[in-house]
């Protein structure tokens, strides 16, 4: 637990995103005047601070990564995928799509990379995935790709990959946001 002031409190991991919730600032204090601003928000008595109270009364909130979505789609985890996409969207000017495109070609294409080992030397998911310069604490995750999405898979993915760049790019987007391409590229990819 915590204390500040006259006030103990624990900050509870209460759902998978707030052990990943990050200060953004090591300004002490930016931080103490948002502690301030949600200590004076909650309500007598409270015992445990959740991530959304943090997001409430504080203005803070997560951020997601290009690879929080390689690693949503890969696990065919559309809302979650759906969301960041749209997180990414609101957010263009942070996240340009072609940035979130050349993480995702990358992701996708060290799988490419296992499935060559897999076919080429005959080896286990791990070993390919090693080969293919993946890091062992990644493995795991790695490994529910291959498990997800056939090699025929994986190369529709990296196709889309380079359509979803090339209509960002073009007027052959229309009138489609970036979130909206992300959007339909996920669809693609999960159906």
């Amino acid at each position: 637990g915590y204390k500040y002031r006259n006030f103990n409190f624990t900050v509870v991991a209460l759902n998978p995103f707030t052990s990943d919730f990050k200060l953004e600032s090591t300004n002490l204090n930016k931080i103490v005047l948002e502690l301030d601003k949600l200590y004076k928000s909650l309500p007598d008595g409270t015992k445990r601070v959740t991530l959304r109270d943090v997001e409430v009364n504080t203005g803070m909130s997560r951020e997601f990564s290009a690879f929080e979505l390689c690693a949503a789609i890969g696990r065919r985890d559309a809302a979650t995928a759906y969301k960041i996409a749209h997180y990414m969207g609101e957010n263009s000017k942070k996240y340009p799509i072609q940035m979130t495109l050349g993480a995702l070609f990358f992701y996708y294409s060290r799988v490419l990379k296992a499935y060559g080992y897999i076919a080429k030397e005959r080896v286990s998911h791990s070993t390919a995935l090693q080969k293919a310069g993946i890091y062992a604490g990644q493995v795991e995750e790695y490994s529910k790709v291959l498990r997800n999405y056939t090699l025929p898979q994986v190369m529709k993915i990296i196709a889309k990959i380079k359509e979803c760049d090339y209509k960002s790019k073009s007027n052959s987007r229309g009138n489609s946001t970036d979130g909206e391409l992300l959007c339909d590229f996920i669809l693609e990819c999960l159906h």
